[in-house]
């Protein structure tokens, strides 16, 4: 390996610092010049005079190709290769985009993003994870050189700039919500059906006054929202807008949750079922109910979105609308992974998963 046949930098106006522009001209060079496995790389001094830089340059550049498994830095040895050219998938980085803080012990987001490490460690990918706003995705894919992106529970607003992302040829896609507008690439379930079913079946019970508790700082809420009112009108059913309850945009407002339940549920009209936005709201609610003298399910039917385990041993146990978040996962892995290797990219099958019924005690008729 002679330093010779190295280039060199060249005047010009990109943005990028000046490591990440080294950095990619090494990766590039040991791309189109193999090397052995295990063999040594050129020197930090060396290169920082072949560049015209600094050691400190120059450490940075490779420590980024060391993230990319194609350099190993060895104390007291030196730099070795690792690289190697018949295994180009270990240079593959997958971002994952969300414009909320990930919280890993969410029922939502836990197994999403325990199904991505999982399926991406067998295929030799790395994830890294962002939290980030749209404006800043073109960025992020261009400074950490990511080979594809996962929007992880995007906003209804969301769907122009992944759009724009497609139309620049980044694979992408998201998962969440099943846009429409995005057929193949928009894993998830559709929030306003889902919600228009959950209707269907306490309709179908005999319920004809439903509430809705809804956390609006949640990606689906207004998708729920407007399959509530969809529903709601479809059965010619009664509202009113005390019936939509909020948990609060930044964090639950325990006590104002607390005020307006009390004032909606103390009325002579009060509604008889209640739909959970947020299942994890339910301890609140069961506390609600009991401080005002009703008894669930006897006096208040109540059915949420989304289970885990935990919600078949309260009392009584939650009936929820619930989907297979590992099947949509994976299927959203697998397509991201076929578009970065240019496999099946035209495909726009379906990629809406449908809501299960998953009936427990918390939903009982109601006596007319």
């Amino acid at each position: 390996m002679n330093i010779k046949y190295l280039p060199t930098l060249k005047e010009n106006n990109s943005s990028l610092p000046k490591y990440i522009q080294i950095a990619l001209l090494l990766e590039e060079f040991l791309k189109n010049n193999p090397q052995e496995k295990n063999s040594k790389f050129f020197t930090d001094r060396a290169l920082a005079k072949h560049f015209k830089s600094t050691t400190v340059t120059i450490a940075r550049s490779l420590n980024v190709l060391v993230e990319k498994n194609m350099l190993e830095r060895r104390i007291g040895s030196g730099t070795f290769v690792c690289y190697s050219a018949a295994n180009p998938q270990l240079k593959r980085r997958i971002g994952v985009f969300c414009h909320e803080v990930i919280a890993m012990d969410s029922i939502y987001i836990y197994p999403i993003m325990h199904a991505f490490n999982q399926y991406y460690l067998e295929q030799g990918y790395k994830l890294i994870s962002f939290y980030c706003q749209p404006q800043e995705w073109l960025k992020l894919i261009k400074e950490f050189e990511l080979d594809g992106v996962m929007i992880l529970v995007p906003r209804d607003d969301f769907a122009e700039h992944i759009i724009k992302l497609r139309q620049q040829n980044y694979p992408a896609v998201s998962i969440g919500y099943a846009f429409p507008e995005l057929a193949g690439i928009a894993f998830g379930t559709n929030h306003t059906e889902a919600t228009c079913r959950a209707i269907d079946y306490l309709y179908d019970l005999g319920h004809r006054r439903i509430g809705l508790l809804t956390d609006s700082k949640f990606s689906s809420s207004s998708a729920r929202v407007r399959g509530y009112n969809q529903a709601m009108w479809k059965h010619r059913l009664p509202t009113a807008p005390d019936w939509i309850i909020s948990s609060g945009n930044f964090g639950r407002n325990v006590q104002q949750m607390k005020m307006e339940f009390t004032q909606v549920f103390n009325s002579p009209d009060r509604p008889t079922a209640l739909l959970l936005d947020n299942v994890f709201d339910i301890f609140s609610v069961y506390q609600f109910a009991k401080l005002n003298g009703l008894q669930i399910p006897q006096d208040l039917t109540v059915i949420g979105f989304d289970d885990a385990d935990f919600l078949e041993y309260i009392d009584p146990p939650l009936t929820v609308m619930g989907q297979d978040l590992h099947a949509i996962s994976v299927s959203a892995a697998c397509k991201l992974q076929n578009m970065i290797e240019q496999k099946d990219i035209n495909n726009t099958e379906s990629t809406v998963s449908p809501y299960k019924i998953l009936e427990r005690k918390s939903c009982i008729p109601i006596k007319q």
